[in-house]
């Protein structure tokens, strides 16, 4: 029989915002003595999620926890009817994505009790700022059209343009920061398309280099075969002759 149970495992709010700080608990409970047994009690963060989740303990010390990984604390003694509830202040996500994750009680390393959660974040806004180059010289080029296309389906997620300015500069200010398509189009140069990531809460700095478009090819004139501009000169002589005649 397991020597300890999950009292409680609460986590404020299942939708936030990137890098929102909610409330959670994670509290276990000794239903009987026990010695010599290696209780962990931990925080998993599972491999699919987006990236770190970050929390702060009951001291007010911060852990971040990578994908695949968990944090706990280790306990090889303890008395019926304590409680443990070192796992409780804020935890919040640096990056948009579905978390998944656990509270989990493991006795000699072996899991025997666990609670799982799932929680949305919505990405926040960011900047992306950067310039249109001539890819040979490096030189600017103004009046280039960049265009960001979501890649991410969320309800504020629009697609945006803006023109460079005459140092090929351009500027996305307050926009969803997530992944885009960046089209980038030019008189005179091959359109360009690549992914680009806006970064939340912050500004990003990227920079676009047009390869030049290649002039058609001038036409070279076909040559007359030589049996027909014998016959157009025979045709011009005949004609001379009936006219001196």
């Amino acid at each position: 029989m397991p020597v300890a149970s999950i009292k409680e495992a609460y986590i404020e709010k299942t939708k936030v915002k990137t890098k929102e700080q909610i409330e959670y608990r994670f509290v276990a409970h000794i239903d009987q003595d026990y010695e010599g047994i290696n209780l962990d009690y931990c925080i998993s963060n599972y491999p699919e999620s987006p990236s770190s989740i970050f929390v702060t303990d009951k001291d007010g010390y911060q852990h971040e926890i990578p994908r695949g990984y968990g944090i706990g604390c280790r306990y090889t003694k303890g008395t019926a009817c304590t409680d443990l509830d070192a796992w409780r202040g804020r935890m919040w996500f640096p990056k948009h994505g579905t978390y998944k994750g656990c509270f989990c009680l493991m006795e000699n390393e072996e899991l025997t009790e666990h609670s799982s959660f799932v929680i949305e974040v919505e990405p926040i806004n960011g900047n992306l700022t950067g310039y249109v180059q001539d890819k040979e010289t490096a030189y600017p080029i103004p009046n280039a059209k960049v265009t960001l296309i979501p890649l991410e389906d969320y309800p504020d997620a629009k697609e945006v343009s803006t023109t460079t300015n005459e140092e090929g500069y351009f500027e996305f200010l307050n926009i969803l920061g997530i992944k885009y398509k960046a089209v980038v189009e030019a008189k005179g140069y091959k359109k360009l398309e690549t992914e680009v990531e806006v970064p939340e809460g912050s500004t990003g700095k990227v920079r676009f280099l047009l390869e030049k478009e290649k002039p058609p090819p001038t036409p070279v004139p076909t040559p007359v075969p030589p049996t027909i501009l014998l016959f157009i000169i025979i045709i011009i002589i005949v004609i001379i002759l009936l006219l001196v005649l």
